[in-house]
């Protein structure tokens, strides 16, 4: 273990001493909402028109003989389990507050019969799905759509508001179905009494702890990174969200080879820093070589769930850790890595806090209009959730959403394996074209390809030799 990340493993361990227990109850309601839903509350509000559902979706190709009943039965059975998906919002005099529902509402499939469709009109359905907005007074921010494509050939798309779901919940959602949905045919009724904590619990929970004095250091420094030039300079980011977003987009997808891979891996071993951290230098790198953004800021997705007993967990409790970075093409390789090694593993360190709960003032980024932050993920494959394996089902090639399912203009995304890199590249049509964001991605692999073997030469100097525009 490399010699930073130990320091902040041991800052961790030392501030989560001071991490209330979680609540042993979950209630009805009304309970307030936690701080990340409320800017998910605040983005419902400004965008009633429609212009921008705020959904996360999970799409699944199942080949082989569906079974219906008990496929309804799996989805059921999760509903009943996880009190999120039977949650209704409200507007208060005391402001937005949410309840559970006591009976499941939301455990009902819908079926779509494509047969004989183009996969044109298929992708249509699927975006349109993901897009559909939802009623959240009526206590059901969940669905789960199956398109019939053949009599063998299904896709289930799992569409929840990001109210009450974040990626994590959709991976538990769609590996407790599959388990349902086999054990149902294998045995009959499921029966799962493992203890699991609610979205409720957690809310309460995350309040409690927030306005106690353990969370005073994480919210020191979250004021203290806020304090960034990058988070004031909202002028230099070349995007803005039009009045009428249509959810047009796209992901591009290109392979760092083995050969770049290793030496990605062999460098970041000579410097003592994680892999991820020379990916992400790369990306902020060409974000202002390419896109002329001198204040670089990226979101780094984190899924907060650092306590065993969050990890089954259903509901909204992910983060966007920002990351801020003045000029960062400036830099060296070397200096880049390291300077990005420190930020995030800080960043992860105070993850608890949720960065909505600043000040407006302090956190201007409410309107997805206004945010400067693009959005980088990266994860080693073997980190992937377990796989969704059901009886007598085998599963497809991986859907594609045309329906971008993010707010921020531009989101990379890398798995790293034992042979190389996917590298993802998703994007708003209102930022980038397609022909462009494949521009991006060469510039991207070729500068990764050129920093490791000039790792002393600045990362703009570099931009220019591998046709960056």
């Amino acid at each position: 273990m490399w010699d930073s990340a130990r320091r902040h493993l041991r800052e961790q361990l030392r501030l989560e001493r001071g991490l209330p227990s979680l609540p042993g109850e979950s209630v009805c309601g009304p309970i307030p909402l936690s701080a990340t839903q409320m800017r998910m509350w605040h983005r419902e509000l400004t965008t009633a028109d429609g212009r921008f559902a705020n959904n996360v979706a999970a799409p699944v190709v199942l080949l082989g003989v569906l079974d219906r009943p008990a496929l309804e039965y799996a989805v059921e059975r999760v509903v009943r389990r996880h009190n999120a998906l039977r949650t209704a919002f409200e507007e208060t005099p005391e402001g937005p507050r949410q309840r559970v529902r006591t009976v499941g509402g939301g455990g009902r499939i819908t079926y779509e019969d494509l047969s004989g469709g183009s996969p044109e009109m298929v992708d249509r359905r699927l975006a349109a799905t993901v897009t559909e907005r939802f009623d959240l007074t009526a206590g059901v921010p969940f669905r789960v759509v199956v398109f019939r494509r053949r009599p063998d050939d299904h896709i289930m798309l799992v569409v929840g508001h990001h109210l009450v779901l974040d990626g994590r919940s959709l991976s538990v959602i769609l590996v407790e179905v599959a388990r349902c949905y086999t054990e149902y045919l294998d045995g009959g009724p499921v029966r799962d009494d493992r203890p699991i904590v609610q979205l409720d619990q957690f809310v309460r929970w995350q309040g409690d702890w927030m306005r106690s004095a353990a969370a005073v250091p994480y919210e020191r420094y979250w004021r203290s990174v806020l304090a960034d030039p990058a988070f004031r300079r909202f002028g230099a980011h070349p995007f803005r969200r039009p009045s009428a977003d249509d959810h047009s987009g796209g992901r591009v997808v290109c392979r760092v080879s083995a050969e770049v891979a290793a030496r990605v891996d062999g460098f970041a071993a000579a410097e003592g820093v994680s892999s991820i951290s020379v990916y992400l230098a790369a990306y902020q790198a060409v974000m202002e070589g390419c896109l002329g953004q001198r204040y670089v800021v990226v979101g780094i997705p984190a899924v907060n769930r650092g306590r065993a007993e969050l990890a089954d967990m259903v509901g909204l409790l992910a983060n966007v850790l920002p990351v801020a970075v003045v000029e960062p093409a400036s830099r060296t390789l070397r200096s880049a890595v390291c300077l990005a090694e420190r930020s995030v593993a800080a960043a992860y360190v105070h993850q608890a806090m949720p960065i909505e709960h600043m000040t407006p003032r302090e956190m201007p980024l409410l309107d997805p209009a206004e945010s400067p932050i693009d959005t980088f993920f990266a994860a080693y494959r073997q980190a992937v959730p377990e796989p969704v394996l059901m009886t007598g089902l085998e599963l497809g090639p991986w859907p594609q959403l045309r329906a971008k399912d993010t707010e921020t203009p531009v989101m990379m995304t890398v798995f790293i394996d034992d042979d190389g890199a996917d590298v993802r590249l998703g994007y708003g049509e209102w930022a980038l074209s397609e022909s462009a964001a494949h521009d991006l991605l060469a510039v991207y692999t070729a500068l990764m390809d050129a920093g490791t073997r000039r790792p002393d030469v600045t990362l703009a100097s570099l931009l220019g030799t591998v046709g960056a525009p």
